[in-house]
């Protein structure tokens, strides 16, 4: 229950922040009430797949496109979402449409690596980085989040062991809070950014006074 609640509550933070830029922008907010077809890619790419999805995740893609957030990554997606692979929502509030997969992309990689099958790749950047869910036999079970190096998908396959330095997170949960905060970070940064940018140099910064009394 109580990572229940946590899930919700970080779904209202990211849909908040989505329509805070969105309203902005004076761009019209998004309801999410988009969720056609999803029950049917999740129970899909569990079969097809051959793995169990975790709550939290099956709970957040219900509710809220991650896919949507923090622009480090390229995330594969289901039939309902995208734009060459990274979801985003367009200028009239809708989500738009992409034949890239979630499915094909992880069995693609399959083709190409040893020992990953209990591995649901997230996102791919091609010779950069991966995002992987190590998938459990228990849909309770929290999934361990990993952002590694590309090359380091080939080296734990061969080893079961990563060479380089990775990032990671406890629970897909964990992950999402991430990218929800991420998101705020760069929406601050922008900001100010633009508050910097829009806000006048002050006058006496700018010798004003000095000319206008003739004082050096």
């Amino acid at each position: 229950m109580e990572n229940s609640n946590r899930v919700n509550e970080l779904c209202e933070r990211a849909k908040n922040s989505v329509n805070k830029w969105r309203k902005e922008h004076f761009l019209p907010a998004v309801s999410f009430d988009m969720r056609y077809g999803i029950e049917n890619s999740l129970t899909k790419t569990m079969l097809l797949l051959s793995i169990v999805l975790p709550d939290d995740y099956v709970s957040i893609v219900n509710q809220f496109p991650y896919y949507s957030l923090e622009d480090n990554f390229n995330f594969f997606s289901f039939e309902a979402y995208t734009d060459e692979a990274k979801a985003y929502i367009s200028n009239d509030g809708t989500v738009v449409n992409d034949d890239i997969i979630i499915i094909d992309d992880n069995l693609y990689y399959r083709k190409q690596h040893n020992n990953i099958d209990k591995i649901l790749i997230l996102s791919a950047e091609i010779d950069v980085s991966f995002v992987l869910m190590f998938t459990q036999d228990s849909p309770e079970k929290p999934t361990p989040i990993v952002w590694c190096d590309y090359e380091d998908l080939y080296n734990y396959s061969e080893t079961g062991k990563f060479k380089y330095k990775i990032d990671k997170w406890d629970s897909f949960t964990d992950f999402f809070e991430y990218l929800v905060e991420q998101e705020e970070k760069a929406q601050e940064d922008e900001r100010n950014t633009s508050t910097l940018i829009q806000q006048p140099e002050p006058l006496a910064k700018k010798g004003f006074w000095s000319r206008l009394f003739g004082r050096k």
